[in-house]
């Protein structure tokens, strides 16, 4: 017998299926191949080549599937306390906002280049629009090419955690910048030990970090990368994300370090958010459960007819 296990089965969208039906049995969806399933069921890009851009024949695949999938919801299965969410904004600096604009008008400036060439290059592939998105981001989020500029995020932080009673608390981030602050800043502005982990910390000591905050208290300051998945983080009934990924797929998984079985206390989830275009479109993607980037790439390639790049352009600058 064979079994697939997952919390989060359709991350990306119909592409997922495939490979997980052929490893129960190639019979239940009828295809061999890869191709022959994405000929029927995927969407692609028309002017990406390559990029999934949405699922077809939806209503078949789910009457194949049927008689081969069960779901059991975390309610079900736990008796868990309620989840509450809690959202704070910030402005960005001057510097953050002259940085902002700059990125949206370089991109722009390539758009021109790219007009006068045959070849779009980068930006055909998606790689520059990509670039783009993560460079706005990083900028609301206090960071230029690498390095830091002014911004009013750990300001927010230190603000919002005066509010908590709560012994433990757990902090998600994007950036190692971000943990570099928290770490730096945030026991002088509030007495709170803080244990960090990320990428570079092996997983032996991650345990004995993690365990030493169970023991200790504080704020366990982690990135949505490496810490969002296998950690029993039921110490915190509050979990604040200071700065969040692109996928949906992430964050929920870092939700559910705090809200699982173990957990006898309501948990409160606190998202930070700087107020400009890019955050925006994060906040409404992770909402209903999607992925910024896809979301963002959908509606460009919506972009059709006269004067593409002109459009583009336009919808650049109105991030």
């Amino acid at each position: 017998y064979r079994l697939v296990l997952t919390g989060t089965p359709i991350t990306q969208g119909g592409v997922d299926l495939f490979a997980q039906m052929r490893f129960l049995s190639d019979k239940i969806l009828g295809y061999k191949s890869f191709y022959t399933f994405a000929k029927n069921h995927l969407v692609y890009s028309t002017r990406n080549r390559g990029q999934i851009t949405g699922s077809a024949n939806v209503e078949w695949l789910a009457e194949r599937m049927s008689p081969y999938v069960y779901q059991v919801t975390k309610a079900e299965w736990l008796d868990l306390l309620e989840e509450m969410h809690e959202e704070y904004f910030c402005d960005l600096s001057p510097e953050q906002a002259a940085a902002y604009q700059g990125a949206k008008e370089d991109f722009a400036d390539d758009l021109l280049r790219y007009a006068n060439e045959d070849d779009d290059g980068e930006l055909s592939n998606g790689i520059a629009i990509f670039r783009l998105f993560s460079r706005l981001q990083a900028i609301a989020c206090g960071e230029l090419d690498g390095r830091p500029i002014p911004h009013g995020r750990l300001d927010l932080l230190a603000a919002v955690l005066a509010d908590i009673p709560d012994t433990h608390i757990v902090v998600w981030t994007k950036y190692l910048q971000g943990l570099d602050e928290i770490e730096a800043h945030l026991p002088a502005a509030r007495n709170l030990r803080v244990t960090r982990i990320d990428g570079n910390v092996p997983a032996k000591i991650r345990d004995v970090r993690i365990e030493s905050w169970k023991q200790s208290g504080g704020v366990l300051a982690l990135t949505q990368g490496i810490g969002g998945h296998g950690l029993d983080l039921t110490a915190a009934a509050t979990a604040i994300f200071y700065a969040s990924s692109f996928k949906y797929s992430e964050h929920i998984q870092a939700e559910d370090r705090c809200h699982r079985n173990g957990q006898d206390r309501p948990v409160n989830y606190i998202n930070l958010w700087a107020d400009c275009g890019i955050e925006d479109r994060i906040r409404t993607a992770l909402s209903r459960k999607g992925n910024v980037l896809d979301d963002l790439r959908a509606e460009i390639d919506a972009i059709q007819g006269d004067h593409i790049r002109d459009r583009i352009r336009a919808f650049v600058l109105s991030l």
